[in-house]
C-alpha cells in the first residue's frame, strides 16, 4: 500500500527560541534533574521512591515520625516533584494535583464573588462545565469563553 503525505489543515507559526523562550536561564538540566532529589536517608538511593503508601505509622495519636501523616496532606514524592519544579520555574514553592480538574477547583475557589474569568472557547469539557456550574450559577463569578486565537476577544 502506497500512503500519500496528507496535506496540513492548519499552518502553525514558528516562533525562535528568543521568541518563546526570552529569559535564558543557565543550569536548567541540572535542577530538572537534582533539585528535590535528595539522596533517600535509609538507603541511600539518588533516584526519589515513589511512596505509594496513604497512611504513615504515627508514634502516637498527633505524633507522626516525620512530617507526613497521611498521602493527602503531603508524601515524599509530590514533595520531591513540587521542589523541583519551584527549582526549574525559578520559584519559591509549586503545588501538583492529581488532576486538571483539582487544579482547576483549587484556582477558581480563590476567586470571589463579582470576579470575572475570561477563558479560551475551546477549554476541556470538564473545565468548562465547572465553570458554568460552580463559578458562574454558584459563586456568582462571571466568566466568558471567548476564541483567544483573535487578539481582540482578549
Amino acid at each position: 500500500m502506497i500512503y500519500k503525505k496528507a496535506e496540513r489543515k492548519v499552518e502553525f507559526e514558528r516562533f525562535s527560541e528568543e521568541q518563546y523562550l526570552p529569559h535564558k536561564h543557565e543550569g536548567f538540566s541540572t535542577l530538572a534533574i537534582h533539585e528535590g532529589s535528595e539522596p533517600e536517608p535509609i538507603h541511600g538511593s539518588v533516584n526519589t521512591p515513589v511512596h505509594l503508601t496513604s497512611t504513615y505509622a504515627q508514634k502516637d495519636i498527633g505524633e507522626p515520625f516525620g512530617k507526613f501523616d497521611y498521602t493527602r496532606g503531603g508524601n515524599p514524592t509530590r514533595e520531591a516533584v513540587e521542589k523541583c519544579l519551584a527549582a526549574i520555574e525559578y520559584g519559591k514553592y509549586s503545588t501538583v494535583f492529581a488532576s486538571g480538574c483539582g487544579a482547576t477547583a483549587v484556582i477558581l475557589h480563590t476567586l470571589k464573588t463579582g470576579d470575572h474569568i475570561i477563558a479560551c472557547d475551546d477549554v476541556y469539557g470538564g473545565t468548562q462545565r465547572y465553570m458554568r456550574v460552580y463559578a458562574e450559577d454558584k459563586f456568582g463569578i462571571k466568566v466568558d469563553f471567548v476564541d483567544m486565537t483573535v487578539l481582540e476577544n482578549i
